[in-house]
């Protein structure tokens, strides 16, 4: 936290801005003093999440038999037509690499089975 701080508000860049680490944002932490290590230890835990490959949010089912299920298996959103969910939230476990390969592969399938509807509507 001290290197970060020390990039943050003392490089000239930031400085030029006028860059300040903002005042206690969690009230978890407000009881300690500002910038000591047992607030720094406090802002950890308070702030800790992830924000990077979220995966897994959307249910993959057909509806009738499975009430949690939000997308059947083209995609499409259930009980709202023309929506698709094409990302990673449709994947019922996270991988153990970056999530990007996964989703062009996903969005590949999603543009064939698209394409594959819109030509069929064209032909009847």
């Amino acid at each position: 936290m001290k290197m970060a701080l020390n990039v943050f508000e003392n490089t000239p860049q930031f400085k030029r801005l006028g860059a300040r680490f903002p005042p206690n944002q969690y009230p978890a932490c407000g009881r300690l003093k500002f910038r000591s290590r047992s607030y720094w230890k406090c802002h950890a835990k308070q702030s800790a999440a992830s924000f990077l490959h979220a995966s897994g949010t959307c249910a993959m089912g057909s509806g009738e038999d499975d009430p949690l299920a939000v997308v059947d298996n083209k995609l499409r959103v259930i009980g709202v037509r023309g929506l698709r969910v094409v990302d990673a939230s449709i994947m019922p476990t996270i991988t153990n690499a970056n999530l990007e390969a996964a989703v062009y592969v996903i969005a590949e399938k999603a543009s064939d089975m698209i394409l594959r509807q819109w030509r069929n509507a064209r032909s009847n």
